[in-house]
C-alpha cells in the first residue's frame, strides 16, 4: 500500500471538504463526513480529511504510487474548484 499526505494551510478547511463530499455522496457509496472529518473510499483508494484549526490534513492510502497520484490530482482540482479562488497549496508527501 501507498499513504500519500498534504497538510493545507486555510482558515476554511471544513467548508471546502464538506462541500466536496456533498457533492460526490451520491456517486460514491460508503462516503461519509461530519464538519470535520471525511472518509471517502475510491476503487483501490481510500482518502481520510480532516479539518483542524488553519488547516486541511488530506491522507490517501492507495494500492500503487500511480493511482496516489491520479487520486492527489483529482482532489485537489475538486477542492480548489470549491475554494472560491484561494490560492490552495498541496506538498504531498509519500510516507
Amino acid at each position: 500500500m501507498t499513504i500519500s499526505h498534504a497538510r493545507i494551510r486555510t482558515d476554511h478547511a471544513s467548508d471546502y471538504f464538506v462541500r466536496v463530499s456533498k457533492d460526490w455522496i451520491h456517486d460514491i457509496p460508503g462516503l461519509a463526513f461530519n464538519d470535520r472529518h471525511a472518509v471517502i473510499p475510491f476503487p483501490g483508494a481510500r482518502c481520510e480529511l480532516v479539518a483542524g484549526e488553519g488547516f486541511l490534513d488530506i491522507t490517501l492510502t492507495a494500492n500503487s504510487e500511480t493511482r496516489a497520484v491520479m487520486f492527489e490530482h483529482l482532489l485537489a482540482g475538486h477542492i480548489d474548484s470549491v475554494s472560491r479562488g484561494e490560492n490552495l497549496k498541496y506538498e504531498w508527501e509519500f510516507q
